[in-house]
């Protein structure tokens, strides 16, 4: 009977992804923003990560990490499942870390030969990414997010942390989330980080270089405006 059930399962989950019309759109779109769909190779039901060839997997992908190697593009239509190791592992570390950057961004002496203070300044200053080595459209689940020039489109529930470039959607960490750019909804245990963001933070402790938002927490910070419990703007200064 189990069998039975996580085989209907399994076809209505191919099913949904397959006619989805949505997710076909959002596709075609990242293709021509990237490079020729004739580059990609496609594959249908489950496959794995790492890719060494651009690849569209409409269904299920399942990797310790949801990238291509080298310069190649992955674009995932369906269900992202990452089971990554190494946020466990780091879980104590991660969570400490977590309170100690959310503190240094608020309330961070700006010392020019502070290595902390340097490593953040690079993070804030650096443009942001047009281009992504890796789309997902639907629906990612993982232990942890922590690749470059990463784009979500749905739904993103990272248990440790997220650390995606771009989440147009609703996203939820358990301790970290830090992104280039968010629209819609991101949420997240300890702190909550972005440069540019449309729509709400909640954490602990949330902080948002610039855009249109409505952060809930502790302790929130837009530019330079830090408030407790929850602060605003509903226009950008860029």
């Amino acid at each position: 009977m189990m069998a039975k059930n996580s085989r209907f399962l399994f076809g209505l989950l191919l099913l949904v992804t397959f006619v989805n019309p949505s997710l076909w759109g959002q596709a075609q779109n990242n293709n021509k923003d990237s490079v020729g769909t004739a580059h990609y190779r496609h594959r249908y039901g489950l496959w794995f990560a790492p890719v060494r060839r651009s690849t569209i997997i409409d269904g299920i992908s399942l990797s310790i990490a949801a990238v291509p190697l080298n310069k190649e593009r992955l674009i995932i239509n369906g269900l992202n499942l990452e089971p990554d190791p190494v946020p466990i592992i780091a879980l104590p570390v991660l969570g400490v870390g977590g309170l100690i950057s959310g503190g240094a961004l608020i309330f961070g002496k700006k010392h020019s030969n502070d290595t902390t203070h340097k490593r953040r300044h690079r993070w804030a200053s650096n443009p942001i990414d047009t281009v992504f080595r890796t789309t997902i459209n639907g629906l990612s689940v993982t232990t942890g997010t922590i690749v470059d020039q990463v784009k979500i489109n749905g739904v993103v529930v990272d248990i440790i942390c997220g650390v995606e470039n771009n989440i147009t959607g609703f996203g939820l960490s358990g301790l970290v989330s830090k992104h280039q750019v968010f629209s819609g909804v991101t949420i997240a245990g300890i702190l909550n980080a972005a440069k540019r963001g449309d729509g709400i933070q909640i954490g602990l402790v949330n902080k948002c270089q610039d855009g249109e938002l409505v952060q809930i927490g502790l302790i929130n910070k837009i530019g330079k405006r830090v408030t407790p419990f929850i602060n605003f703007r509903f226009k950008r200064k860029d």
